[in-house]
Order: C-alpha cells, then sequence, then structure tokens
C-alpha cells in the first residue's frame, strides 16, 4: 500500500510538470522524489507519468489518479484538524445530566454561554434525580452533572477548574452559584 508521502510526491510533480521545481517544492532533491515516483507506480502497478529528457506529462491513469490522490491528501489533513480540535476540546459532543432545579436556574445560561464560547461543541441534556448523575458519571454516560440547593449566594459566578469544560484531558469540576442556590455537585469524567 502507498503512503501519504508517495502521494505528496505524486501531486507535487503532477502539478509542477517538472521534477527540479516539484523537488524545491517538497525541500528534497530530485533522486529521492523520482525513487517515491517509482515505488508509487510500482505499488498501483500502472505508469502515472510520462518523462522525457525534456518534459514530464500524467499518463491517462495519471489524470485519474490525481483527483483521487488529492482527495486522500485532504481526508488525511482534515482528520488530523478534527483529532487535534477534539483533542483541545474545542469540538465533540458533551452530555450534561441535571437537576429539575437546575433547568430553572443557571443551566440555561450556562449551556448558552458554552455555545457561545464552543460553536463546535454538541450539547446533550437530560434531566435526572442526583443518584441517577453520579450513577451516570461512574459510568461516563454523562459528562458533567448539574444540581442545585438552596443557599443565600447574592448572584451568579462560575468557577472552573479547566479553562474549557469540554476538555478530554483531564477531571474537572464545575462550580455554579446563583441566586438561593448553593453550589452544586459537578463533576465530569474524561470521554472513553
Amino acid at each position: 500500500m502507498f503512503d501519504l508521502n508517495q502521494l505528496r510526491c505524486f501531486v507535487t510533480v503532477a502539478e509542477e510538470l517538472h521534477f527540479g521545481r516539484a523537488a524545491a517544492r517538497l525541500n528534497m532533491t530530485q533522486p529521492p522524489l523520482s525513487r517515491q515516483i517509482q515505488v508509487l507506480e510500482h505499488i498501483i502497478d500502472a505508469p502515472l507519468l510520462e518523462r522525457t529528457s525534456r518534459s514530464v506529462r500524467l499518463t491517462p491513469a495519471g489524470r485519474s489518479f490525481l483527483p483521487e490522490a488529492r482527495r486522500i491528501l485532504k481526508l488525511a489533513e482534515s482528520a488530523s484538524q478534527v483529532a487535534r480540535r477534539i483533542a483541545l476540546g474545542k469540538t465533540g459532543s458533551l452530555k450534561i445530566g441535571f437537576t429539575a432545579a437546575a433547568a430553572y436556574g443557571f443551566l440555561p445560561e450556562l449551556v448558552a454561554a458554552c455555545r457561545a464560547k464552543l460553536p463546535e461543541v454538541d450539547f446533550s441534556l437530560k434531566e435526572m434525580v442526583s443518584g441517577d448523575q453520579f450513577e451516570a458519571l461512574s459510568s461516563a454516560r454523562s459528562t458533567p452533572v448539574c444540581s442545585a440547593r438552596r443557599s443565600h449566594a447574592p448572584k451568579w459566578r462560575a468557577a472552573a477548574s479547566s479553562p474549557n469544560p469540554c476538555s478530554p484531558r483531564s477531571r474537572r469540576s464545575i462550580h455554579w452559584r446563583a441566586p438561593r442556590v448553593s453550589p452544586s455537585r459537578t463533576s465530569t469524567t474524561s470521554p472513553s
């Protein structure tokens, strides 16, 4: 099977139609570039380029292979970007279990703030009683859990031990205080 480096070499030569310029674009010398193309042609079992001392042209097989090679390279780049964004907590999904009291208190504001800061994160909300929340946390079915108790806190306030509650890097807690609501037992687990 061919690798991405061989595809990258082929696409660059196909775009430049010149081994010297393609090698310069790839920051390599011509002999290893030629070797990569030869290996690719051997793997595919078809000539992709017609070479003369004065020119390089795509064969019919090369013309049909070029768009597919570009598509594969684009998919590989997209996959790595998606994985990077998920690792940074900028995209993905967040399951939130909450009590009925939280739904009427701070939860709408919390979700709105999270959606504004993390537009590529999908939020899934599920009303649960406290016991079910802790069971969901331990089985990783729910990421954060929001519950509320009565308190005399003067205003809305939030503090998080991680700047990004969707980041899967470690365990985090989010504590919210709202009028007449005490700090909730809120915790997250790393997604599986």
